[in-house]
């Protein structure tokens, strides 16, 4: 789910099964790209980036949701680019 942050309204919501994968910037930016997988309804918007202070915890947490959602482990990608 993504919500507004200053309203806290649901703005979209994207379901775990469309996760294709996590790319995480090496810097300590905190840069973290939710991968979606194409051609399912919520890729129109196209993959979301998120910029957070704490980049390990919430790839964790999600990778770890995932997992549990789709029996699957959405692959998690280091990378610079």
């Amino acid at each position: 789910m993504m919500m507004d942050q200053k309203t806290l309204l649901l703005k979209s919501r994207i379901p775990l099964t469309d996760v294709a994968g996590f790319t995480v910037s090496p810097y300590s930016d905190g840069i973290v790209v939710i991968l979606l997988k194409k051609g399912s309804e919520t890729t129109k918007k196209g993959d979301l980036v998120i910029v957070t202070d704490k980049a390990i915890e919430l790839v964790t947490k999600f990778q770890r949701t995932c997992r549990t959602a789709t029996n699957q482990d959405a692959p998690v990608k280091v990378a610079d680019r």
